[in-house]
């Protein structure tokens, strides 16, 4: 006996081992995706009577789902981002509305995209891309980082020469003279003095430097006694007559389960058939049960009354525009005339076996009909659409019904068209990390000059109140970093020529 836990909720990981499973985009790159895909039953009876293996089931509605959504989205879309779950909810609605066609009494809680990865090949590039993210998003950083600090100084040295300038205007002589001394004070302390007066001459620079084992077999029986013998032989011929009897008794009855209808053959033909399909037919009240036949003159054919599958192998298929694609596809179909079908075909394995070559052709016909690209959008519904009904006239010469058609995979064949695949993502990959970089550079130069803007505004409104004043006072600060030599003490010595610009406010005589 069979025990489903009804409340119970499935969880049902795809694919389930670590082999990559790619996926074409729209926009012909492929990505490797994961994905869980939880569901319970909502309606036993259908779940029981409906599909012949509906946990199978599950899984090709989901592939089928997942595929057609991923085709319709570009790979930004499709690994990441609102794009990602725009996918999950189109395929638990895609799952939905095929499961209840089937009438299969399963309802899908949620698809949760666990992973989408590059393929293996072209990892590298991906990782390339992410890397020059990282790049110019440091360059980015590092620029605002120096702005801030060139606008900060800007602002100090400004508020500085802003102060001092206050100080300046109460007494302009005073305060010139009072930094000039205290500079020159810091200037020469610390170093050397030699001051030479050479005419029309320049700066001389300064250098740098437990086994199992079998169990006994049991001892056999002792024999009957005598008496139970001689019984037997007395009786034989009543007790063959009774086990005849009750054999030809137990040959009329038959036992139709609800999950099977069944054609009764009288003499080699159809005689009628017993719990038939009946579209709209409550479980039950169709006939399954027990009935009756005449022994020897009459057989009875089962015949699945669930839906059953047409697998196809996969194979290439090329597009109108000479595209190569490996499609994996399945039908769905019922025996909804028993007898038919045991006229034509004598079984439902023999049906399949029918369909299968009428099916490829159908499927390969109409995909090469179309352009490869139009096969990655919705337009392949269409497409399925089409080699359903064609396969459903097929069908009814052996008494089916083909109730859906679904591309399970559509892949790019191994090989060259797989690698030219892994090229284009390569390449592309490369130049967005390009692109990428360079961007980062550009927008790194425009904070860094704008920067020097603003540092440059800031220095013409305090440094312009008085240019006089300013250069005065720069020069000071200028001599004091370049001169007071405060780190090593008389370990300098510096020439100085009079007729150099520089010094101009060394010597103490300004413009």
């Amino acid at each position: 006996m069979n025990v489903e836990e009804v409340t119970s909720i499935r969880n049902d990981l795809i694919p389930t081992g670590e082999d990559e499973k790619l996926m074409l985009t729209s926009d012909q790159n492929l990505v490797n995706i994961s994905y869980l895909v939880r569901w319970n039953i909502k309606d036993l009876k259908l779940y029981t009577y409906q599909l012949d293996k509906p946990n199978e089931t599950v899984r090709e509605v989901a592939e089928a789902a997942m595929r057609a959504a991923v085709a319709e989205v570009p790979l930004k879309d499709a690994m990441g981002g609102s794009g990602r779950q725009a996918v999950e909810a189109q395929v638990r609605t895609r799952m939905q509305e095929i499961l209840d066609a089937y009438q299969s009494g399963i309802k899908i809680l949620g698809v949760e995209i666990k992973k989408t990865d590059a393929p293996e090949k072209v990892i590298e590039a991906f990782q390339r891309v992410t890397a020059a993210q990282q790049n110019a998003q440091q360059e980015v950083t590092s620029a605002r980082q120096w702005a801030q600090q060139v606008i900060n100084q800007a602002q100090g040295n400004a508020a500085e020469f802003d102060k001092v300038y206050e100080q300046y205007k109460l007494a302009p002589e005073v305060t010139r003279r009072r930094l000039y001394y205290e500079t020159m004070e810091r200037v020469l302390s610390n170093n050397d003095k030699v001051i030479i007066e050479i005419r029309r001459s320049h700066a001389i620079p300064a250098a740098a430097g437990g086994a199992t084992h079998p169990a006994c077999a049991a001892r056999p029986a002792a024999g009957r006694p005598v008496m139970l013998t001689r019984l037997f032989e007395e009786q034989k011929a009543v007790l063959v007559s009774v086990v005849i009897a009750a054999v030809v008794a137990l040959s009329t009855v038959v036992i139709i389960p609800e999950t099977q209808q069944a054609v009764v053959m009288r003499l080699g033909e159809p005689d009628r058939v017993i719990n038939r399909f009946q579209p709209g037919k409550d479980f039950g009240s169709t006939g399954a049960g027990v009935t009756w036949r005449l022994p020897f003159a009459e057989t009875v054919v089962r015949i699945d009354k669930r839906m059953l599958t047409v697998p196809m192998e996969r194979q290439q298929v090329l597009s109108i525009d000479q595209q190569p694609l490996e499609v994996d596809a399945y039908a769905r179909f019922r025996i909804i005339d028993p007898a038919l079908m045991v006229r034509s075909a004598g079984s439902t394995e023999r049906v399949i076996m029918q369909l299968q070559p009428i099916f490829s052709s159908v499927l390969r016909q109409e995909l090469g009909k179309r352009t490869f690209q139009s096969l990655l959008t919705a337009e392949r519904g269409q497409a399925m659409i089409n080699i359903r009904n064609n396969l459903d006239t097929q069908a009814r010469e052996y008494g089916a019904q083909v109730i859906d058609v679904q591309i399970k995979s559509a892949d790019l064949p191994a090989g060259t068209p797989l690698e030219s695949a892994f090229a284009r993502m390569t390449a592309a990959k490369d130049t967005e990390a390009t692109t990428i970089i360079s961007q980062g550079q550009k927008n790194a130069q425009l904070i860094r000059a704008d920067a020097q803007a603003q540092s440059a505004q800031i220095y013409a409104n305090s440094f312009g109140k008085d240019p006089a004043f300013y250069d005065f006072w720069r020069a000071m600060q200028s001599y004091d970093a370049t001169f007071s030599n405060q780190k090593n003490p008389g370990k300098s010595t510096i020439l100085l020529s009079p007729d150099s610009d520089y010094l101009r406010q060394f010597r103490g005589k300004g413009n």
